[in-house]
């Protein structure tokens, strides 16, 4: 027997999905279009009791996920996703080259893309999956840092969910799962969810660490000037507006190369690339959100859009799809 279904949330967006199969060429099939390549093995076959469900987001999957029996995974390097889990119940490993890391519901595992690994999961194993584009990370890295991330964002494998940061920020998708079954939740509806995903990823960035945590920590000590916390408070309440730098400049009431100068050490961009950034992000929101209906057209001129062309060009470089996918996702 085998069932596969789809399902949308309690808003139009994230969606749920939840997928059953009992057949072990299904379900290395179903994982393979998830998220990698692999071999699966199980001394039984016949016992496999598959079950994956959770919700997608824009830039990051949440599930759950068991296979009913002892299952030997071996994957090829992943390209585009980081892979984060921690189980609910049973025990998994990781084996990389010579390192092993156990991991059990006090203890996660990080798989990183580009690495050969072998993942065990015990009978009784289910566990934790949260998904994470490789693109938004290494994108949101680079806001944190203000630099370009010109080498792979490298994680180490073992993470303490018992205690610290990554158990904070375990609790925070356990809550996010626990929202999905209210009908009214400011984490059903779409523009709340940009902000909630942003989150997630630079918790995972400041909590886990990398091979980029101590030139993160030394960017962090950075204190923003008040005048450069004046421009970013009046850039985001007047995005939709027809702002120009002389505007902005007289906000923060300083001269513009000292504006300049501020914005790019602790933000890494300009203002007036702030600015597009403030109004990529008010556009995706509403594309997502279940009570726009709006053409794309009309949402991207309200947030001051004129040329349409190279918006639709910016947001697929910015985002990875086009507007008319995100607003796709959501219908």
């Amino acid at each position: 027997m085998a069932t596969d279904s789809v399902s949308e949330g309690a808003g139009d967006s994230p969606h749920t999905f939840h997928n059953e199969y009992n057949v072990l060429s299904q379900a290395r099939d179903a994982m393979c279009d998830f998220m990698y390549t692999h071999h699966l093995s199980v001394a039984n076959p016949e016992a496999v009791r598959f079950r994956h469900s959770g919700l997608q987001l824009t830039e990051l999957n949440v599930s759950q996920i068991q296979y009913g029996t002892s299952v030997t995974v071996d994957l090829e390097p992943m390209e585009e996703y980081y892979s984060i889990s921690l189980p609910i119940a049973g025990t998994q490993s990781l084996t990389h080259g010579d390192c092993t890391t156990h991991s059990d519901r006090y203890r996660g595992i990080v798989i990183c893309p580009n690495q050969a690994v072998q993942l065990t999961m015990s009978g009784n194993c289910r566990k934790r999956l949260v998904r994470i584009c490789r693109s938004a990370l290494e994108h949101q890295l680079h806001k944190l840092l203000g630099t370009a991330v010109t080498d792979p964002v490298i994680f180490e494998p073992a993470m303490d969910a018992q205690q610290g940061q990554m158990a904070s920020w375990w609790r925070m998708v356990k809550n996010l799962e626990r929202e999905q079954k209210h009908s009214v939740s400011l984490f059903v509806d779409g523009p709340i969810l940009a902000h909630v995903e942003e989150m997630l990823v630079a918790g995972l960035l400041y909590g886990q660490r990398h091979n980029y945590t101590e030139e993160l920590a030394k960017v962090t000590t950075i204190t923003v000037p008040i005048y450069v916390r004046r421009a970013q408070s009046y850039i985001r309440e007047h995005a939709r507006h027809n702002l120009t730098i002389e505007s902005i400049v007289a906000a923060a009431g300083i001269p513009k190369r000292r504006l300049y100068e501020g914005f790019k050490r602790c933000c890494g961009i300009a203002p007036m690339q702030y600015l597009r950034e403030v109004r990529m992000t008010g556009v995706r929101g509403e594309l997502l959100g279940s009570r726009c209906d709006d053409d794309i057209t009309t949402v991207a001129l309200r947030w001051g859009f004129s040329h349409l062309g190279r918006f639709t060009r910016e947001y697929k470089k910015r985002f990875g799809e086009l507007p008319s996918a995100t607003r796709a996702r959501c219908r």
